[in-house]
C-alpha cells in the first residue's frame, strides 16, 4: 500500500522557493558538468545523484517550456 504524505501550503511554498533558487544557481555555470561538480562538493551526495537532480531542476524544465511554446 502507498502512504501518501500531506505538507501544508507553506512547506510546498518553501520547497518551490527552494527549486528555484537552486535552478537559478545551477543554470549560471558554463557547462553541466560544472554545475553538478557543485552540486557533489557542497552536498556531498554521489556524482550520479546530483547529476539526476541536474535533470530534474534544469533539463525538464527547459523542455516543459519548448513545449509551452
Amino acid at each position: 500500500m502507498i502512504t501518501v504524505k500531506t505538507i501544508s501550503d507553506a512547506d510546498f511554498n518553501r520547497a518551490m522557493e527552494a527549486f528555484a533558487k537552486t535552478k537559478e544557481l545551477l543554470s549560471q555555470y558554463a557547462s553541466r558538468e560544472e554545475a553538478v561538480d557543485f552540486l557533489v562538493k557542497e552536498t556531498g551526495l554521489p556524482r550520479e545523484e546530483c547529476q539526476r537532480a541536474y535533470g530534474f531542476l534544469i533539463e525538464r524544465d527547459s523542455k516543459n517550456r519548448a513545449n509551452e511554446r
